[in-house]
């Protein structure tokens, strides 16, 4: 009877054993699940207050899929977060900017690094532009890459409109210079009469010569006022 008892109380010992390992294996994977719910929350704090798109994708079946993406993501483009998850970069994309993102991501694939400008395909339309960055990795034999886009809309508007005023500028430029070689050869021709009559006049003659050419000389100087003046209307439209 002795050595039940004993047996007894081996097995109550155990058995209390066995609820308290329990009740600390209870409290701790409580803790442990309060503090990754804690730390996603700051995640997400810290993902959703970027300033531009972030997203993260894994790499599955060789095609890359949206895992992770901040609320930008969905406000730019329009998508419900159902609807965004799984799906492949270049749906963001319009089809003019697939060939700069496919460089992109090989060379991410390749170097760990890669970037582009591209324009955004919403939902419901086309969206301005954005320069994307990602950043490859390998966790756990799977593929990743993860980045930012930051929108470059009024930049690209600004290029664009310095290019439409190059090219505006090399235009009046090129209608100058064509405009001042066909003058050259209007002018000549009353500058070599009054070098002409000068030279006359030099030369002794009678008064009726002189008046004559004193009336050619005036002529020929109104004409060059006249000339000047259309000069100076033209260039003044440039």
């Amino acid at each position: 009877m002795s050595e039940l008892k004993v047996e007894n109380t081996k097995l109550n010992l155990s058995n209390e054993t066995l609820k308290n390992e329990n009740k600390f294996l209870k409290r701790e994977i409580l803790r442990r699940q309060t503090q990754f719910e804690k730390e996603k929350r700051f995640n997400d704090k810290v993902i959703n207050s970027l300033p531009g798109i972030f997203y993260l994708y894994k790499k599955e079946s060789g095609i890359y899929k949206l895992k992770r993406w901040n609320r930008n993501h969905e406000n730019i483009y329009g998508y419900t977060s159902r609807e965004l998850k799984n799906m492949k970069p270049t749906s963001f994309l319009t089809k003019d900017s697939h060939e700069n993102v496919a460089k992109a991501m090989k060379s991410i694939e390749e170097g760990g690094f890669g970037q582009a400008d591209a324009q955004l395909q919403l939902k419901d339309g086309i969206g301005g532009w954005f320069h994307f960055e990602g950043y490859g990795f390998i966790d756990d034999g799977s593929h990743f890459f993860l980045g930012m886009g930051v929108d470059i809309s009024k930049r690209v508007q600004a290029l664009a409109e310095l290019r439409d005023k190059s090219t505006q500028l090399l235009d009046r430029n090129k209608k100058l210079s064509e405009y001042a070689f066909h003058n050259a050869h209007i002018l000549r021709s009353p500058v070599c009469r009054l070098l002409g009559l000068l030279m006359i006049k030099k030369e002794e003659g009678s008064i009726k010569e002189d008046y004559e050419i004193d009336r050619y000389l005036i002529q020929s100087v109104h004409e060059l006022d006249q000339l000047s003046r259309n000069m100076q209307a033209i260039l003044s439209e440039y």
